[in-house]
């Protein structure tokens, strides 16, 4: 009986692990976009989970997450901005997208109102 109890504990975490990394429709992942740096902002220019190109202006460290189906193009770019205490020109800008908990891609900037990007296809994997 105590094995049947933990056979079944195992397969819900298994199951909840899966549902992390895959909606409830399987054919799509989990997409996260993060931003972060030594800047405090930055301006975006991303692809949202309905494929739509969106722009903002966010504050550091920004995070994001959708589920996105195999094959849809995911892309987020940041640009370092004059706001506050940041005069665009100085510190690290840098942008990662994982896909299933993964890093998927990433990108980082130092240059003056330099901009980082990260884009690709989401795979079935």
């Amino acid at each position: 009986m105590r094995r049947a109890i933990l056979l079944v504990l195992v397969l819900i975490s298994v199951a909840g692990a899966q549902s992390k990394q895959t909606g409830e429709d399987p054919g799509t992942r989990v997409v996260n976009y993060e931003v972060d740096g030594s800047v405090h902002s930055a301006f975006l220019t991303y692809r949202d989970a309905g494929g739509v190109t969106r722009q903002k202006y966010v504050d550091l460290p920004y995070k994001e997450q959708f589920f996105a189906p195999y094959g849809a193009f995911v892309y987020l770019s940041a640009q370092k901005r004059a706001r506050g205490i940041d005069d665009g020109r100085s510190g690290k800008l840098h942008v990662l997208v994982r896909v299933g908990g993964v890093p998927f891609r990433e990108s980082e900037t130092e240059a003056a109102f330099g901009i980082a990007t990260a884009s690709g296809k989401v795979a079935q994997y």
